[in-house]
């Protein structure tokens, strides 16, 4: 799976301090369960071969993809390769994320980081 970094080749990219704090913790996070560097867990871009996105189906839950994907495949012994990509800052509307649902956020990234390291452990 190729995914696209925001963080690689020293790109502009800027978040607030909350955020870049969530990206880099659960990229370590998922470095260190795949035993590959991520820079970058949370980038949507990503671009799979047919033999990828079977067991990519399995990990894929309803909505923010990105970490289950990453962890679920990682850990099944699947290639992760991270290219530098140019994303714009938001120029309108609002983040997904609402207070509450940033409030979570963490409480369900555990629960599903649990739920891919049984499945991959068989």
């Amino acid at each position: 799976m190729v995914t696209g970094s925001r963080f690689l080749n020293n790109n502009e990219y800027k978040t607030s301090i909350i955020r870049n704090f969530g990206i880099k913790f659960y990229s370590l996070i998922a470095s260190f369960l795949i035993g590959s560097r991520v820079k970058d867990v949370n980038s949507g871009y990503r671009a799979m071969n047919r033999r990828t996105i079977t067991p990519f189906i399995l990990f894929c839950p309803d909505r923010h993809p990105a970490m289950e994907t990453i962890l679920g495949l990682g850990r099944k012994g699947f290639c992760i390769k991270e290219i530098p990509v140019v994303m714009k800052q938001r120029m309108y509307g609002k983040s997904v994320f609402s207070t509450k649902k940033l409030l979570f956020y963490p409480f369900r990234i555990i629960f599903t980081i649990i739920k891919i390291i049984k499945v991959t452990s068989r």
